[in-house]
């Protein structure tokens, strides 16, 4: 006999902030002499090689000389740059954001035109050269906001994806992405619809159920439809337990208990889906290097996702001793 965990909607809990990616901003940049240059909506990466050509500063990749290398040498040419970035709050954050920026001591920045000071630097966020900023969340408003950074844009300057964090759901629609409020619970099926698809961390899914062991008989827990680079399983509070290879099978007999039983999987994604590249063509590529995050790769406006989540439920199977195998118990059993 074999029990499925299927409560229909899970309790969940997240192990990092929830993202927004903000990468298609609007930009005007004047250098003396020049004629001003403006660009809509342009991916940050390829508006980052237009800016060098506009400069006629090389591109950077990987030939270039590193910026420690040559501070001491002549800046160069510069241009004053405007970034403006849009996006929609379909539903109001209630706790402190974060904007998380590369280099924000280059950059005068604000939201809805009210000054995010970059002196309350607060920490930063997967990588130290990813600084974080608090938002105070009055400072959002529903519909249209706009995320704008001003400065000088030079051969020293590093154009990346720019992200809010927090407590929020976002909704993507193609290639623009909106702040929503977060699901009270998730059911089966991919966790980027359910307000997560920018998500880069780890969710937790909980529930409870009632069992009944059999003296005699070992119980199995097996994760068939799962989408993640690894998962974690907990049963009744024991240490948690990583289940990285397929078939994704556990024996929990030791931490079975008769009656109710608590059980928490914990799915931990990867950076793909905050980090890029986002808005590739290819379902499969055969694979991902810097090149694919530039525009000499084909490039499309929507973002191209990987689907991360829970998309069948849990089954505990029971079995005699000779059925089990080698799976791998909790330390100590």
């Amino acid at each position: 006999p074999a029990l499925k965990l299927d409560p229909g909607k899970w309790a969940f809990a997240l192990d990092d902030h929830n993202v927004l990616v903000l990468d298609r901003p609007d930009c005007h940049a004047t250098a003396d002499g020049m004629k001003a240059f403006r660009r809509r909506k342009m991916e940050i990466l390829e508006l980052d090689n237009e800016l060098h050509d506009y400069l006629d500063i090389p591109h950077r990749g990987g030939a270039m000389v590193q910026p420690w290398v040559d501070r001491d040498q002549p800046l160069g040419p510069t241009a004053e740059t405007t970034l403006a970035y849009s996006f929609n709050v379909r539903s109001l954050p209630t706790m402190p954001v974060l904007l998380a920026v590369e280099q924000p001591e280059r950059w005068a920045i604000e939201l809805n035109g009210r000054p995010l000071f970059t002196t309350m630097i607060t920490g930063w966020w997967v990588d130290p050269a990813i600084k974080t900023i608090t938002i105070d969340p009055a400072q959002f408003r529903r519909g249209r906001n706009t995320l704008s950074l001003k400065g000088q844009f030079d051969r020293l300057t590093d154009l990346e994806i720019v992200y809010l964090l927090g407590q929020f759901g976002v909704r993507v629609d193609g290639g623009k992405a909106a702040m929503t409020r977060l699901p009270a619970r998730l059911t089966l099926g991919s966790w980027l619809p359910q307000g997560l698809p920018f998500y880069a961390g780890g969710v937790v899914y909980r529930t409870t159920f009632r069992h009944q062991k059999t003296d005699g008989r070992r119980y199995l827990l097996k994760l068939p439809g799962c989408n993640a680079t690894v998962m974690e399983m907990s049963l009744n509070n024991a240490e948690p337990v990583i289940i990285a290879f397929p078939d994704f099978e556990l024996d929990i007999t030791e931490q079975l208990q008769d009656g109710r039983n608590a059980i928490a999987i914990k799915l931990i994604s990867s950076r793909r889906n905050a980090f890029g590249p986002l808005h590739m063509t290819e379902d499969e590529p055969y694979g991902v290097g810097p090149g694919t995050y530039r525009p000499v790769c084909p490039q499309q406006d929507a973002f191209k996702l990987v689907e991360y989540g829970m998309f069948e439920p849990p089954v505990i199977v029971e079995c005699g001793l000779g059925d089990l195998g080698d799976h791998r118990n909790y330390p100590g059993t």
